[in-house]
C-alpha cells in the first residue's frame, strides 16, 4: 500500500503479512470502536478541545481499518465502479489520518510549548475543516481522473489483488503528504519530549526517567504517527524487515 509500484513477495512472506495485518488491523478495529463509543458518552457531557480531536483521529482510524479489511473482498467482485469506491474510501481516510496526526501535534504545540496566547476563534471547526476537508481535495481530483482500481501484489505462485491507487504519481503524492506532516511531527515530538526531560529534572534532578513518562513518550510517539516513519525503509533489502515492522507497528494502532 506504500510502495509506488506493483511489488513481489515470496508466498510465506505474503501470508505472514496478511495474517499479521487482518489479526492486527481486526483487533484495532474493535478498541477504535470500544474508544469511539466512549468517546460518544462523553460527547453528551462537556468535552474539550483535545478529547475533538483524538475522537476525530480515532474516526479516521476506524475508517482506515474498516475499509482495509473490507478491501480485498470487494476486489474480488471484479466491479470497477465498486473498487475505484473503496480505493478512494480507503486513500481518503488515510490522509485524513495523516491529517490528524498532524493536528494533534499542532495541539500539542500550543498546549506544551507556545502555551500563551493561543486562543484561536472556532478553533475546533477549523480544524475539524481541515482534518476532513483537505483530504477531500486530491481524492476528488483521483477520482475525477480514473487514478483508482486494482492494486497487485504477486508471489511466485499467485497474484493477490485489492483496490487502490493506479497512479504512482498520486502515490509519490501520497507519500509526499505524510513526509512534510512526519517532519512537521517529528520536530514536535522530539521538542516535547525534551520538555518532558526538563521538567523532570528541574522537579527531581537526582531521579531518571519513570516508567509513566516513558509511556507517555511512547504513547505521543503513537498519537502523532511517528510509528508510521518505517514506510520510508520500504525500498530494495530493507523492503520485508520494513513491511513486518509497518504492519506490526501500524495494524495494532488503535489498540494503542
Amino acid at each position: 500500500m506504500v510502495n509506488p509500484n506493483n511489488i513481489t513477495l515470496s508466498a510465506s512472506t505474503l501470508k505472514a503479512l496478511t495474517y499479521i495485518s487482518y489479526i492486527g488491523c481486526g483487533v484495532s478495529l474493535f478498541f477504535l470502536g470500544v474508544v469511539l463509543f466512549m468517546y460518544f458518552i462523553l460527547w453528551k457531557q462537556k468535552s474539550d478541545d483535545s478529547t475533538t480531536i483524538h475522537q476525530s483521529l480515532c474516526s479516521a482510524l476506524f475508517l482506515l481499518n474498516l475499509t482495509f479489511l473490507l478491501n480485498e473482498w470487494l476486489a474480488s467482485y471484479n466491479n470497477d465502479g465498486l473498487c475505484q469506491f473503496i480505493a478512494a474510501l480507503m486513500h481518503y481516510s488515510l490522509l485524513c489520518t495523516f491529517t490528524w496526526f498532524g493536528i494533534e501535534a499542532f495541539h500539542l504545540y500550543l498546549l506544551m510549548i507556545k502555551v500563551f496566547n493561543t486562543f484561536i476563534k472556532h478553533y475546533r471547526m477549523k480544524l475539524s475543516l481541515a482534518g476532513w476537508g483537505i483530504p477531500a481535495v486530491p481524492v476528488i481530483l483521483s477520482r475525477s481522473l480514473n487514478k483508482y482500481g486494482k492494486y497487485s501484489i504477486s508471489t511466485e505462485q499467485k497474484s493477490v489483488s485489492m483496490c487502490w491507487l493506479t497512479e504512482p504519481a498520486v502515490l509519490y503524492f501520497t507519500i509526499g503528504y505524510f513526509a512534510v506532516l512526519f517532519l512537521f511531527n517529528a520536530v514536535i515530538f522530539t521538542k516535547v519530549t525534551v520538555k518532558v526531560v526538563q521538567l523532570r529534572r528541574a522537579g527531581a534532578p537526582k531521579k531518571s526517567i519513570s516508567r509513566r513518562e516513558l509511556h507517555t513518550v511512547l504513547g505521543m510517539a503513537c498519537l502523532l504517527g511517528i510509528t508510521w516513519g518505517v514506510m520510508f525503509f520500504n525500498f530494495g533489502p530493507l523492503q520485508e524487515p520494513a513491511l513486518y515492522a509497518f504492519s506490526i507497528l501500524n495494524s495494532l494502532h488503535g489498540k494503542k
